[in-house]
């Protein structure tokens, strides 16, 4: 059984990461999710039986000015990643549970 992390040298994806055996991260420093189709993800991720996406961008005040980047990462990004677990047939874990707060992180994570 092999896993993914997305987000795997983030807080979380770094904490997941020293517990699940064979897992790979796929962080920001290795490749950013809006490059890539689900197509080309699965074909990078081809294995994994596991995706566990902790990929994401941060923040409350500092993403009122970035929302299109932040709609963009917790959203589409997102989206890829359950349609490239789909095609390879892999369980997806989606580990958010954001504040109930009034801001776009909340608003994106939902």
């Amino acid at each position: 059984m092999c896993s993914i992390v997305t987000g795997g040298n983030g807080f979380l994806g770094k904490a997941l990461r020293r517990h699940l055996e064979n897992s790979f991260g796929f962080d920001l420093h290795n490749g950013n999710l809006s490059d890539y189709t689900p197509r080309r993800l699965a074909d990078l991720w081809q294995g994994a039986t596991e995706i566990y996406h902790c990929a994401g961008l941060v923040g409350s005040v500092e993403l009122e000015n970035n929302v299109s980047e932040a709609l963009q990462t917790n959203v589409v990004d997102a989206i890829k990643v359950f349609e490239a677990a789909k095609i390879l047939n892999a369980r997806v874990f989606f580990p958010s549970k954001p504040l109930n707060a009034n801001n776009i992180y909340t608003y994106t994570k939902k």
